[in-house]
């Protein structure tokens, strides 16, 4: 008898390019199969709107959901997180990959015993992807991400105007042109969720280069005083250029904030009590290390916790 193979569907893109909110789209768009199982590997920890949660497991490893899905946070790999799940009778596997992953070593990681992957769709944030792809530090992961896609999902369309993709992601490779061209879709088409989860014949590999590629590493500041939210704010201003990506809670005396920054964009909004506060600093390996001055400026409210190397090359790592 044929084995049932369960599909698993690769959500990939830059830090801060919109991974996570399309994936609490999909969670409360009500079209998935009855049983999903999302894998979250990125820094820091799951964020899944709290209106869809139903139950959260006693080590906090697993988030229920209110249809039916769970939600799972990575353990030492992949291959050690698909046996803990296959015996949750899933159908279905979205996976949301770090934003410093390549799709194409995803791809090949999920190559396991019951599963195999399906399409890899990568976001592409249309307000700051032609910066980051001239980066000399992040440039080229960049660029690959997209190359290496099979789906592209344009995100922050409403920030960037009109937007496309250069014919050419990669100066490079003249010869780049040449790739079957992915499907675009911008995130808000209500025909991308429909695509995501139709078959797909065969595993369409594109060649990606793995040279020069970046990695990253990141620091953690764990809160031990509240902090004025707009005391809050002027530290997020100012904090070092080389730090790509800040996520996290804070608590503050009207309560606890969700932080998201991107650049130069920030946003604070009010957040479920139940998360432990802190902030995660993600910057280019290349780059100063930001934690010193990170630790005397954030040192009346935050300690921090310790820096840590994820790379590139081992998307199982970040």
């Amino acid at each position: 008898m044929k084995q049932r193979l369960i599909p698993i569907t690769i959500i990939s893109g830059y830090l801060g390019s919109g991974k996570t909110t399309f994936i609490n789209r999909l969670l409360a768009a009500d079209v998935l199969p009855s049983k999903v199982a999302v894998l979250v590997n990125d820094f820091g920890d799951i964020n899944i709107d709290a209106k869809l949660i139903a139950q959260i497991s006693d080590d906090g490893s697993v988030v229920s959901l209110t249809n039916g899905c769970v939600c799972c946070t990575l353990q030492d790999d992949l291959a050690n997180t698909f046996e803990r799940i296959s015996s949750l009778a899933i159908d279905h596997v979205l996976l949301e990959a770090s934003g410093v992953a390549l799709p194409n070593k995803l791809r090949t990681q999920c190559h396991y015993p019951g599963y195999f992957p399906q399409h890899c769709a990568v976001t592409v944030d249309a307000e700051n992807y032609h910066k980051k792809r001239q980066d000399k530090y992040v440039g080229n992961l960049v660029q690959q991400q997209v190359l290496q896609a099979d789906t592209l999902i344009i995100t922050k369309l409403d920030l960037a105007g009109s937007f496309e993709l250069p014919d050419s992601h990669d100066p490079g490779r003249p010869n780049s042109t040449d790739l079957s061209p992915a499907k675009q879709y911008s995130v808000t088409d209500p025909q991308l969720i429909y695509h995501l989860l139709e078959p797909v014949k065969g595993l369409n590999y594109k060649p990606g280069s793995s040279s020069d590629m970046a990695s990253f590493s990141s620091c953690t500041l764990e809160q031990h005083k509240p902090i004025d939210i707009q005391e809050l704010s002027d530290l997020l201003a100012t904090v070092p250029a080389q730090i790509e990506r800040i996520k996290g809670f804070v608590d503050t005396p009207t309560g606890l904030q969700l932080i998201q920054k991107v650049g130069k964009r920030c946003s604070i909004v009010p957040a479920d009590a139940a998360q432990n506060p802190g902030l995660v600093f993600i910057y280019p390996s290349q780059a100063a290390n930001p934690a010193e001055v990170l630790q005397v400026n954030w040192k009346p409210w935050m300690t921090l916790r310790g820096n840590h190397l994820h790379s590139a090359h081992h998307p199982e790592q970040s």
